[in-house]
């Protein structure tokens, strides 16, 4: 099998991410190997998402086969795992570019309750020197079921992914498709396949969401765009960073 990867793939998400454009070249002058580095990385993660996502498109469509179907999981995993780092990678960005002093170990786009003793949520942190990012953020990352909350499901899916096999539906009381749990962490769910009245279809356990893989993913890509584009939106137009940058070229 040949998967044809596009030539133009890295231009495919630049023009997605319009104020990750504008501020680069802010960044790039500032003198700070950490925040370049990070800077960087959520680029490379989301090229790598992308990319991943274009192949999972591509073997898609039947004939199904094996080697598809593996390819398509791989995919899946590949893309789940690089968005969760893109998000991880804008908080090592976050980190730098507002002076917060989180250990580099210890910095995470979560809310981190053993930190919060001693000041070193960067969460936290933010909230107290952009009230509008620490919102934003609070807004996309709610925690919780991941059954209701997408980016609770992402991380766990991510946890699954990396610690143990992840189950995936191949179809669904005779719906075609790839789907995956509400909740990946149940690996024997209870109860039985039920008919819902308002609905009128059948519900298996664990699979009431009915998440189609591909769509899933593609839908995680776009929201994953939306917040870190959101993010640096939320930089560029705080007072903070405009008198950091008018302090380096010294308008």
């Amino acid at each position: 099998m040949i998967i044809n990867i596009p030539s133009h793939i890295e231009n495919m998400l630049i023009p997605n991410l319009l104020n990750w454009e504008k501020i680069t070249p802010l960044i790039q002058k500032i003198p700070n190997d950490l925040l370049q580095v990070a800077h960087k990385t959520v680029e490379t993660k989301l090229h790598f998402a992308n990319m991943q996502l274009s192949i999972l498109n591509q073997v898609y469509n039947p004939p199904s086969s094996f080697e598809k179907n593996l390819i398509k999981r791989s995919m899946f995993e590949g893309i789940i795992v690089n968005l969760v780092a893109a998000l991880e990678a804008v908080a090592h960005v976050i980190n730098q570019i507002y002076d917060l002093n989180v250990s580099y170990k210890l910095v995470s786009i979560d809310h981190k309750k053993y930190l919060e003793v001693n000041g070193s949520c960067l969460r936290c942190k933010v909230s107290v020197v952009n009230q509008g990012l620490g919102s934003l953020l609070d807004e996309f990352l709610k925690k919780g079921s991941p059954i209701k909350n997408w980016y609770q499901a992402v991380i766990e899916y991510r946890h699954q992914i990396v610690h143990r096999p992840h189950y995936i539906a191949t179809q669904i009381l005779g719906v075609p498709g790839y789907f995956i749990p509400d909740d990946p962490k149940i690996i024997q769910p209870k109860g039985k396949t039920k008919f819902d009245e308002k609905t009128k279809q059948f519900i298996m356990p664990n699979f009431t969401k009915m998440r189609e893989l591909r769509d899933f993913s593609e839908y995680s890509f776009s929201v994953v765009l939306k917040i870190i584009d959101g993010i640096y939106l939320a930089i560029l137009e705080d007072n903070k960073f405009k008198l950091r940058m008018a302090d380096i070229f010294n308008f």
